[in-house]
């Protein structure tokens, strides 16, 4: 099986590139921005897959937020990432929750931690009740990060 965001796309990508290399995340996160400053469209399949899963991921995720040359289309990529998030659509609603299992305060500034946790706040009080039916199913530590949401919407 191919990995991440081959495994779906394996003929869209050879469509428009012949690519498919099993990239790491940075290298996927790079070429969906390429994409978007070559105005070309970005699927909800490969959006789906600029959510990070793990650590290292969101080291690289972090690292285009940081990086001046690459902030703006970095911004355009989480717009409609968190359009997706906001409407509560899965897989992205899960994948957003999942995301608070990365986001230190040791790891990240405090201008990132704030905006994060404040559009965690904003998505949950709108999506209340799927977040409390998905809540279960998040990565521990995500539970842990989201537990005080928990309390006050769900119990």
């Amino acid at each position: 099986m191919i990995k991440r965001f081959c495994g779906m796309l394996i003929l869209l990508t050879f469509q428009l590139e012949g690519r498919c290399q099993n990239r790491s995340f940075k290298e996927e996160f790079e070429y969906t921005l390429n994409l978007l400053k070559e105005n070309r469209s970005i699927s909800d399949e490969i959006l789906i897959n600029l959510i990070p899963n793990n650590e290292s991921e969101f080291e690289s995720y972090y690292a285009f937020y940081s990086d001046f040359d690459w902030k703006n289309d970095w911004e355009k990529i989480n717009k409609k990432i968190g359009e997706k998030v906001y409407q509560g659509e899965e897989p992205f609603f899960t994948h957003f929750m999942n995301l608070s299992a990365f986001v230190h305060r040791d790891s990240v500034e405090d201008e990132f931690l704030t905006d994060f946790y404040y559009d965690i706040d904003f998505v949950i009080e709108n999506n209340s009740k799927h977040f409390c039916e998905i809540y279960p199913t998040l990565k521990s530590e995500a539970q842990d990060n989201t537990s005080d949401w928990l309390t006050d919407y769900c119990e």
